[in-house]
Parts: structure tokens; C-alpha cells; sequence
């Protein structure tokens, strides 16, 4: 028995370590306090107990009884001492039997007490082992997620990298090449156009003063030219004009003044040209002129879409780092974790250990107790037996002495006391009626005494079986606390599933389904302790049948 008062002290410790360490431990104690408490019965008092009662009761006042009224005559029968001995050494037995009731009863109730322990212990190491799987569960679905996390975090940031990478070498080299290049030889094809243009507007500038110059020097010619027929002949002398050209002139002075109009004609065409084209080419100005302005504007949203992409890249390297920390506390998390477990699977190793020495000593008490059992049931038994047959020997000399007392009334009758053979017959009659009525009271006596002993006897099994209905409200509230401790747990799934991404809930839903399809199995309690109940209350009976069959025959 020594190891069954170490092992609570053993679980106290663990479990305390437990509440120490574990940050899922269950207080039990609270749990008590918040589950209904079974209904408490008075347990009734112990009857005190004489060891000697029934022998100071019934043998020792017999003994003296005997000692004082049997005459030297009856003293001589042996057979009857005999007898008288025998029933003596009966009635200590069943006194000893009686008195190891008492012992018998505490075994009980310590075979009781040390089941309940085990029950309970056995229960203990069920919901741990529970708590301890669906830690590991939650621990390997935890590494699971961290890595698939861990690696859609890698395969993102890789994606995200080389795509931004790739972009910004694109922007890089599409901007800083094609859009550089391309503004730079539009702008030079700009430059050379204005160039061109502010050439041709040169050009035509000068063509347009030359021919506004010859149009004022054909303005002023032409009435110098257009000359009158009454014109005097003095005028020419002074022109200092050579005398071919005079005589030109006035040989074809229409034909002149023609050319002279076409070529005005002319040349206000060609200036009205020269206006279009310097209308064509300032509104090619202006569009060279905006398609500059779009593509600066270009430039700059280029650019602005480059910083933002740097502000994005710069954006997910801080979430990188963060998510690196993070990773690294998941993983001192996880460390820590399995050090519990390690630590809690020592401890349940040696908690099974000692189980399992537990259980080969409760077999070994079992086997021990059983064989004790049948081996005093077979001595009561034999006992009842032989009791059964005293009975009937005694009531077969109780008919005897009747018969002697008959028949020495009848010679009484018929012989006067006269001589000292009557006197002494007589006397020997008044002994004899004497000791049956002592032998009576005696008797009633042990009756009395023996259902006195046998009420103590059944307020004692009373007790025990209001301590079986104590036992069995423990047992529901372990159920409850049992029962209590499974719900805890699935709460706890299912807040850990809700932290969890949506891509991971329909496993848990999965677990949580095969773990209700496979519950716990019912506890279920030794019965071994009735066998005893049964058989107190059988010999209780047959004692009592036996005293009243005894009596009722004297």
C-alpha cells in the first residue's frame, strides 16, 4: 500500500507543474464550484463497539450459573459437559466471527476508498492524454499553416520582387531609352523644322519686301510711264532718257501696262501663299507645341509611376521584416511548446509507469481478497451448518429433559415426599426448572444481543451503501468535469480556427467531426464490493432465524 499514498501526492505535483507551465490547464477546482454539487447526506454514527459484549451478556453469567446450581450428581453425567463445552466453544466462535465483521467492514470501505482513487486517477490520465493530443493536433496544424504561410509569403515576395524588378528595369529601360530618344530626335525634328520654317519665313520676308519694293517702284513709275498725247516735248531732255527706250515706249505703251498688271497679280498671289504656308506652319508650331507638353507630361507620370513603385517595393521589404519577426517568434513558440510536450510526455511515461504498477498490485489485492472471500464464506457456511445441526440436537434434548421432567412429575404424584430420595428428586426438579428458566433468559438474552449486533450491523452497511451513493455523485461530477473539459477544448478549436485563414477551417471541421465519431468511452465502475454486502445480510438473517427457532423450541 505504500505506493498509493505516494501516487496523489505524485499528481498534485504534476498537476500543479502543469498549471505552472501549460497555458491550457484546466482548473478543476473552479470547475466544481460552477457545476451543481451533489446532495449531502448525513452520515451516521459509528454504534460503539464491545468486543466482549455478548460473551459478558450470555457466557459468563451462564458459566456462573452453572457453576452454582449443578449438584455433585449431575456433575458425574460427562456427556452433558461435553456438550456444554462444545456449545461453548460455538458460541466463541460465532462471537469471533461477529467481531471481525467490524474488520471486514473497514476493508471495505479502504477497497473503496482505493478504487476511487484509481477511478479518479485513471480519469485524470484520460483528459490529460486528451488535452495532450489535441495539443499536438493543434501543434502540427499550427507548423502546418506557419509553413504553408511561410511559403505563400516566400512564393509572394519572390513573385512581388521579380515582377517589380522587372518592371522597374522595363520603366527604366522603355522610359530612359525609347521616350528619351524619341523626345530627343522629335525635338531635334522640331528644331529643324523651326529652323526650316523660320528660314522660309526669312526667305519670304525678304521676297516680300523686294516685292512690296517693286510694287512701290512700279507705283511710281507708272505715271512717270503713262504719259499724255498732249504732253509737251520739253519733258524729255530733262528724264535724261536714251532715245531707244523713249521710242519703245511710245511705240507699245498698252503692252506694258498689261504685263505690269499681271505681274501685281502675281505677286499678290504668291504673297497670299506665302500667308497660307505661314499659317500652315504656325498651326504645325502649335501642334508641335502640345505634342512637347504630352510628352513631358508623360515623362513626369513615368516618373511618378517609378516612385511609386519604389514606395511599393520599399513597403513590402518593411513587410518582409516584419513578417521574418514574426516568423521567428512563431518559431520560439513552437520550440517552447515542444519542450512542454517533451516535458508532459516524461511525465505521462512516468505517470503510466506507476499506473501500471498501480494496477499489478490492485490485481494482485484483488485476487487475494477474492480467494479471502470464498474462504470465509465457506467457513460460515460451514458454520450455519453446524449451528443448524446444534439446533437440532438441542431441541432433540430439550424434548428429553421434558420427557424426564414429565415423568419425575408423575412419580412426584405418585410418591409423597416422605423419604429423602423424594426430597432429593425434588430438589433435583426444582434445579432443573431452574436452570431451564435461566437457560431461557439466556437465551433471549443472545437474541437481544445478536439483533442489536446485527441492527449496528445494518446501520453499518447502510452506511456503506450511502457512502456508494457519495461515490456515484463523484462520478457524475467527474463525467461533468470530463464532459466540461471536452467542450473547453472545442471552444478552443474553434476560436483557434477562427483566427485561423479561410483555407484551414474546413480541415478543422474535419477533426472536429472525426472527434465527435469517436468518443470517449463510458466509465464504467467495479462492481466487486456487492458479493460482501449480500452475504453480511444472508448470515444476519439466518442468525436470526436460527436464535428465534432456538427460543421458540425452550
Amino acid at each position: 500500500m505504500a505506493p498509493t499514498n505516494h501516487i496523489p501526492h505524485t499528481l498534485k505535483q504534476s498537476l500543479s507543474a502543469n498549471k505552472k507551465q501549460d497555458p491550457l490547464y484546466i482548473d478543476y477546482h473552479m470547475l466544481a464550484d460552477i457545476l451543481p454539487k451533489p446532495p449531502e447526506l448525513p452520515i451516521p454514527n459509528e454504534p460503539n463497539f464491545i468486543p466482549n459484549e455478548l460473551y459478558d451478556l450470555t457466557i459468563s453469567k451462564y458459566h456462573n450459573d452453572m457453576k452454582r446450581c449443578i449438584d455433585v450428581y449431575s456433575q458425574t453425567d460427562i456427556t452433558e459437559l461435553f456438550e456444554l463445552n462444545e456449545l461453548k466453544n460455538k458460541l466463541n466462535n460465532l462471537i469471533l466471527l461477529i467481531n471481525e465483521y467490524p474488520k471486514q467492514i473497514n476493508q471495505i470501505k479502504n477497497t473503496l476508498n482505493y478504487q476511487m482513487k484509481l477511478i479518479i486517477e485513471e480519469i485524470s490520465l484520460n483528459i490529460y492524454e486528451i488535452m495532450k493530443s489535441r495539443i499536438d493536433n493543434l501543434s502540427k496544424s499550427y507548423d502546418k499553416s506557419i509553413e504553408h504561410i511561410r511559403g505563400s509569403c516566400r512564393t509572394q515576395l519572390a513573385n512581388t520582387i521579380s515582377v517589380l524588378n522587372g518592371l522597374l528595369n522595363t520603366a527604366k529601360r522603355h522610359d530612359g531609352t525609347l521616350i528619351e530618344n524619341s523626345l530627343r530626335k522629335r525635338i531635334v525634328e522640331l528644331e529643324t523644322v523651326l529652323q526650316q520654317n523660320e528660314l522660309d519665313m526669312k526667305c519670304l520676308q525678304e521676297k516680300f519686301k523686294e516685292l512690296e519694293d517693286k510694287y512701290d517702284s512700279l507705283n511710281l513709275e507708272m505715271p512717270n510711264i503713262v504719259i499724255s498725247r498732249s504732253s509737251s516735248v520739253e519733258l524729255i531732255p530733262t528724264r535724261a532718257v536714251p532715245p531707244v527706250s523713249v521710242v519703245l515706249v511710245h511705240e507699245d505703251k498698252s503692252v506694258q501696262v498689261d504685263s505690269f498688271d499681271k505681274k501685281k497679280e502675281s505677286l499678290e498671289k504668291e504673297i497670299k501663299s506665302l500667308l497660307e504656308q505661314i499659317e500652315v506652319l504656325k498651326s504645325a508650331l502649335s501642334a508641335v507645341q502640345s505634342q512637347v507638353r504630352s510628352l513631358t507630361e508623360q515623362r513626369d507620370q513615368s516618373e511618378q509611376k517609378v516612385n511609386g513603385l519604389n514606395n511599393q517595393l520599399s513597403e513590402f521589404k518593411t513587410n518582409y521584416v516584419k513578417l521574418e519577426k514574426q516568423l521567428l517568434d512563431k518559431t520560439n513558440e513552437l520550440t517552447m511548446y515542444k519542450q512542454k510536450v517533451t516535458s508532459a510526455e516524461s511525465r505521462l511515461n512516468e505517470m503510466l509507469a506507476s499506473m501500471n504498477n498501480l494496477r499489478s498490485e490492485k490485481i494482485k489485492l484483488e485476487n487475494d481478497y477474492a480467494n479471502n472471500r470464498d474462504s470465509e464464506m465457506l467457513q460460515l457456511k460451514q458454520q450455519l451448518d453446524d449451528l443448524s445441526k446444534n439446533k437440532e440436537r438441542l431441541e432433540h434434548e430439550c424434548d428429553s429433559l421434558r420427557n424426564e421432567l414429565a415423568r419425575l412429575n408423575q412419580k412426584s404424584k405418585v410418591l409423597e415426599p416422605t423419604t429423602e430420595i423424594s426430597s432429593a428428586s425434588a430438589l433435583r426438579e426444582q434445579a432443573l426448572i431452574a436452570e431451564i428458566i435461566r437457560l431461557r433468559r439466556d437465551l433471549n438474552r443472545l437474541q437481544e444481543a445478536s439483533e442489536s449486533r446485527i441492527r449496528c450491523l445494518k446501520n453499518r452497511l447502510q452506511a456503506i451503501s450511502e457512502e456508494a451513493f457519495k461515490r456515484h455523485t463523484l462520478e457524475l461530477k467527474v463525467s461533468q468535469l470530463h464532459t466540461a473539459a471536452l467542450k473547453y477544448a472545442n471552444e478552443f478549436d474553434q476560436l483557434i480556427s477562427s483566427n485561423k485563414p479561410h483555407n484551414y477551417i474546413s480541415e478543422d471541421k474535419t477533426r472536429c467531426k472525426e472527434a465527435h465519431l469517436f468518443p470517449l468511452p463510458p466509465i464504467a465502475l467495479p462492481i466487486s464490493n456487492k458479493v460482501p454486502h449480500q452475504n453480511t445480510i444472508e448470515l444476519g438473517n439466518s442468525l436470526r432465524s436460527t436464535l428465534s427457532s432456538i427460543v421458540r423450541t425452550n
